[in-house]
């Protein structure tokens, strides 16, 4: 019989006919993992399969709303190792926002500084000068939003 490594745990399994597939060994643990793979690409490709695991959650925590409580009460080394660990995401968090701050000044200095510019996109213009309930006369035009840097490489001027 052919022998291939576990996926999971690297023991070699013996592959039989009747699963040519078997990509792991029986251990508790493989086969643990196994099923973990396949619940999350069955969640990822599955609407009904998805909702239903979302409804089966909702259901158990309003059996068992004291649930996180009273594993934290107990747990008090979870929670302590939960907390630092949440520290530390906030400090890297801030690292970065800080990092993203200078580098946007250095690489996008001819970025628009206004709060709500306008959009690239398809918008209706019509005259100002006859607001008259009916548009008659609405032209759609696109507009595009082009960088002062690429502005001034490609404008002709005659």
């Amino acid at each position: 019989m052919e022998k291939r490594p576990c996926k999971n745990c690297r023991r070699l399994i013996e592959i039989s006919p009747q699963r040519p597939n078997q990509l792991f060994c029986n251990r508790k643990i493989c086969q643990r993992v196994r099923k973990n793979n396949w619940q999350k690409k069955k969640i990822v490709s599955d609407e009904a399969y998805r909702q239903n695991q979302d409804d089966a959650q909702k259901r158990w925590l309003d059996k068992n709303p004291d649930y996180y409580k009273n594993y934290r009460e107990n747990h008090p080394e979870y929670t302590e190792k939960n907390r630092q660990k949440q520290q530390e995401r906030n400090r890297n968090k801030r690292v970065m926002c800080h990092q993203k701050s200078i580098f946007s000044e250095i690489a996008k200095m001819d970025v628009s500084r206004t709060k709500n510019p306008i959009m690239s996109g398809m918008y209706e213009l019509s005259s100002a000068q006859d607001p008259s309930i009916a548009k008659m006369d609405v032209l759609i035009v696109d507009l595009s939003s082009i960088s002062v840097s690429y502005a001034k490489k490609n404008v002709k001027i005659e």
